[in-house]
């Protein structure tokens, strides 16, 4: 097994990696601070920021049994948690060299970054850092930049020059955000394929493919100044822009047939999938009400706490 992945991430609980990172670091003389359980470590200046959360969909079954079959890490009968154990992953690999935010909550609502954005805008005005890029993306080749509204296109036309196999995307909602009103950012892909569900599971090459771009976005992304994205001139189905904790176009994608929806027609499940009334029409012969009775489920507003 290539040392840059480390398996014992994805046995570890939400609390268990927190205490377990912490002492990590110490071992590595990194400084860091602790800010409301979250870790934040910005010691360069003029450099970018890399941003993953700790938290899994399943943080009370990570213990279950790893499965690798050659190129593929999964679980046993479980979800992996590669979403983001892999982004939590390839921060660890660089923490020397790289600024960094680990986050708690991400898959409950962003929970954990919402409560520590001032801080971070301090940080930020202090060291003058240039943008943020969160590691937090299914896929081995996606990009949301520009074209998701968390940039525009100068920060984007960097990344493609260093890695021009990365597609230019629309996705889902998480941490970054609650980021982009302070610099303009981007979520990177890291490997995992169906998150969330009991087939996640983590394509080894992609992920130590983008781990080995890490320190090169590191280096190409200095010294620079990125243009916030334009609120004026956002595409209709972005997810989820803030500015200022002013919410606007709120979207996402069902999981389900993939389709870009309003929130006020997406439910959350108790594995954390997103659903469309459409597919749950469809799929079940029974009134709205019931199916949301039956399924538990929790309107999609409700459960990202969005006012």
């Amino acid at each position: 097994m290539n040392k840059t992945l480390n398996l014992n991430l994805y046995k570890l609980t939400q609390d268990e990696l927190f205490k377990n990172l912490q002492i990590f670091l110490r071992n590595k003389n990194i400084k860091y601070d602790i800010i409301e359980e979250q870790i934040v470590s910005i010691r360069y200046p003029n450099k970018p920021i890399f941003v993953a959360h700790m938290d899994t969909v399943n943080d009370n079954d990570m213990c279950k049994n790893l499965f690798l079959n050659g190129n593929i890490l999964k679980r046993k009968n479980g979800i992996l948690g590669a979403d983001d154990r892999a982004g939590v992953n390839i921060i660890l690999n660089h923490c020397k060299d790289i600024n960094f935010i680990l986050t708690r909550d991400e898959e409950k609502g962003c929970l954990g970054i919402k409560k520590i954005v001032n801080e971070i805008e301090d940080y930020v005005s202090e060291y003058n850092n240039t943008c943020f890029i969160e590691l937090d993306r299914k896929y081995g080749n996606s990009l949301l930049a520009d074209v998701h509204g968390y940039c525009q296109t100068d920060l984007t036309d960097d990344i493609l020059k260093i890695a021009p196999f990365l597609k230019n995307e629309i996705g889902a909602f998480t941490d970054i955000d609650y980021l982009i009103h302070i610099k303009p950012a981007v979520n990177l892909s890291v490997g995992y394929y169906n998150p969330h569900t009991n087939n996640e599971y983590l394509k080894i090459d992609e992920y130590l493919r983008i781990n080995s771009l890490i320190p090169l976005l590191n280096k190409k992304l200095s010294n620079k100044t990125y243009e916030l994205p334009n609120k004026d001139n956002l595409y209709d189905n972005i997810d989820c822009i803030v500015y200022d904790n002013e919410d606007l176009d709120i979207h996402d994608i069902c999981d389900s047939c993939n389709e870009i929806m309003p929130i006020s027609e997406l439910y959350v499940t108790d594995t954390c999938e997103t659903i469309c009334i459409y597919c749950l029409l469809e799929k079940y012969n029974m009134s709205l009400e019931d199916i949301i009775e039956e399924l538990d489920l929790i309107p999609y507003r409700e459960w990202m706490n969005i006012k």
